[in-house]
This record gives C-alpha cells, sequence and structure tokens, in this order.
C-alpha cells in the first residue's frame, strides 16, 4: 500500500462509492489488497440496511474472492459479515466453500469450527424462535 494512502480515512474513501461496484473498481485498481477492509468499512458506514445491505456487501466480498481465491481472510470477513447481520445460512454456505477449496483462517479450529459455531448459534436462535 503506496504510504501516502497511509493517511485517509475510510469515511473520506467511502463517501464517493453510494453502491459498492464503484469501490470494487477503485479497489482493484489502485490496492487490491485493500478490498478485504473496503467490504467491511462499506457494510458499516454505507446506511444502507436489509437485503440491499447483504445483497451489495456481498458483491465486495464475492469480487475479493475471486481476486484472491487462495486467501481465507476474505471468505473469513465474509462468513463474519453474514453473522453479523443473521445471514446464518449464507455464512455457512462460505465457511463450506472454504473448507472445500482448503482455505485456512488463521484461527486454531479453522473453518470448520467456524461452521460448527455458526450452526450451533443458528440452532440456538431457531429453537429460541420456537419457544418464544
Amino acid at each position: 500500500m503506496p504510504v501516502e494512502w497511509m493517511c485517509w480515512y475510510p469515511d473520506l474513501i467511502l463517501s464517493a462509492f453510494p453502491k459498492s461496484h464503484y469501490g470494487i473498481a477503485f479497489f482493484q485498481r489502485f490496492c487490491p489488497q485493500c478490498l478485504k477492509n473496503f467490504g467491511h468499512w462499506f457494510s458499516v458506514n454505507c446506511g444502507l440496511k436489509g437485503a440491499r445491505l447483504v445483497e451489495e456487501t456481498w458483491k465486495i466480498y464475492e469480487m475479493g474472492m475471486k481476486l484472491f481465491p487462495q486467501d481465507g481472510s476474505m471468505a473469513q470477513a465474509a462468513s463474519l459479515f453474514f453473522r453479523r447481520v443473521g445471514e446464518y445460512g449464507r455464512a455457512i454456505a462460505v465457511c463450506e466453500d472454504a473448507i472445500k477449496r482448503g482455505l485456512k483462517d488463521g484461527t486454531k479450529s479453522g473453518f470448520e469450527g467456524r461452521m460448527k459455531r455458526l450452526e450451533k448459534e443458528l440452532d440456538s436462535k431457531q429453537s429460541g424462535d420456537d419457544s418464544g
């Protein structure tokens, strides 16, 4: 990453990207590795809610996983995003794909452990919904 980028604030960068594809094009051209962080920045600062937030943010992670197919941190970030917004099925699908591709997320239990935790959390939420 160029040194001058250290002085940029994500909010300033994001203010120019009302849709995810603008930011994807920018980061592909100027700093592909920054795409990993852009997904999180976008999801937090874009102002979108619900299905629009999920779909626009997914475009970022999907492109990142295409650009960096052997980088487990992109799949990890996507899985964390989907968990945060309550899309457990999609988070689990990202983990399953990462396991099939042999990716590592840098944690002791890896994507296998992450997927088990997501499944347990999903079961807990579903049984909580049934009892209420």
